[in-house]
């Protein structure tokens, strides 16, 4: 009976092939700016999290602003945020001696002007110590690293990210004991690090400009620490360090004003934040889907109208009002979940593109491509049974007499 109604209707709709494939269309459309959106965003957050876990388990980050009352900047927006940390609560951390770190590091983050001859780029830099090139296990291609003696005396010493000594002399090779400048401070290359393939949003971590921590001070008049890393011992260790870090810091900043982040912290984080954009950009989206149901509904009702004669004869021939509504109803359903799988489709081939051609991820869930789908089949089911019905309840004698 089920294979009996799906194939009547395919049949029915087999024979108005345009009228039904531009009646698809806005689900068409529907499904594959759902798709196409959430793919993005899930794109987005694997690509995240796998840049997270791939830093290990073995390193806390500690930022500003205490996330668990009401985000960074702990209820202070953007005042909390700018305050960020000083030297005093670096010092307080190196100076406890929590036995579970091994390694401690603080950074000054700034978008700075990078010149060379005629060339000029804008590129994140970062103000750090030497203990961040072991903390993110950083390999240098060619030259060295800066030491602690460079940094502490504000050494006007840089390294590079092969990507940004690529952008400025055509290979990582030219650049090494050249000049730069930094903010138009001269800033001699002493290093490149080797290519890697993490990226943090918008940032390549190919295109970083590294300089001393007490260089940036001194040069760029930095002066708030963006973030504080520290690497454990042992991952086994990171809940006890972690007690004890926010211990030492309440103590020396006299508040609960930051937040000590785990590689679990941050990526439960990311779920947190990427899952309110995914429902917001699936809504925003689903409105298309609405819009093609209006449409579902306005053709069926033409399409009741049109077949009322064939409906009487139907009706004459034994059909119950029951098996009226549910061949119209099942028309509208599977126009619905036809014009799903060719959106899917779509968005399959976008992602594919994107994949291969791009550097902009996207990650196809299964769960997403059921909830569209079975979205699509609720349109049809929703936007149908106004014409099912009128169909139904059609008298079969005056059906007849339709001209």
């Amino acid at each position: 009976m089920f294979k009996e109604i799906i194939v009547s209707a395919l049949s029915a709709l087999k024979a108005n092939k345009i009228r039904s494939l531009l009646t698809t269309l806005g689900i068409i459309i529907g499904v594959f700016a759902v798709i196409s959106l959430v793919s993005l965003v899930s794109g987005l957050k694997k690509d995240i999290k796998d840049q997270i876990l791939g830093l290990g388990g073995d390193v806390l980050t500690i930022s500003p602003g205490n996330i668990e009352e009401g985000g960074f900047g702990g209820g202070g927006g953007m005042g909390a945020m700018m305050k960020s940390f000083g030297m005093e609560d670096v010092r307080a951390i190196k100076e406890a001696k929590i036995p579970e770190v091994k390694e401690v590091n603080y950074q000054y983050e700034t978008y700075a002007r990078i010149e060379y001859g005629e060339k000029s780029y804008n590129t994140f830099t970062l103000g750090c110590e030497p203990a961040l090139f072991k903390i993110f296990d950083n390999k240098i291609l060619i030259g060295r690293l800066f030491d602690s003696k460079e940094d502490q005396s504000g050494g006007r010493v840089t390294v590079l990210g092969k990507g940004m000594a690529a952008k400025i002399f055509g290979s990582a090779d030219r650049a090494l004991d050249k000049e730069i400048k930094v903010e138009g401070k001269s800033f001699k290359i002493i290093g490149i690090l080797d290519e890697t393939d993490m990226n943090f949003g918008p940032v390549d971590v190919n295109d970083v400009v590294y300089i001393p921590a007490e260089s940036a001070k001194k040069y760029l008049e930095l002066s708030r620490i963006s973030e504080i890393h520290l690497k454990l011992i042992s991952d086994q260790d990171i809940l006890t360090a972690k007690r004890k870090v926010e211990k030492v810091l309440k103590e020396s900043r006299g508040m609960n004003d930051f937040t000590v982040l785990t590689p679990d912290s941050m990526t439960s984080l990311i779920d947190d934040i990427m899952g309110m954009l995914t429902t917001a950009l699936a809504g925003i989206s689903a409105i298309s889907l609405l819009v093609g149901g209006i449409g579902i509904m306005n053709i069926m009702l033409v399409s009741v109208t049109e077949r009322t004669k064939e409906i009487g004869i139907r009706k004459a021939l034994g059909a119950t009002d029951a098996n009226i509504l549910t061949q119209f109803l099942a028309e509208a359903v599977v126009l619905c979940i036809l014009g799903g799988f060719l959106g899917l489709g779509l968005s399959a081939l976008l992602s594919f593109i994107l994949n291969q051609f791009t550097e902009v991820p996207s990650h196809i869930e299964p769960a997403t491509i059921l909830l569209a789908i079975a979205f699509s089949a609720s349109v049809g089911l929703i936007f149908g049974t106004a014409p099912a019905l009128k169909a139904a309840k059609k008298d079969p004698i005056e059906a007849l007499r339709y001209e």
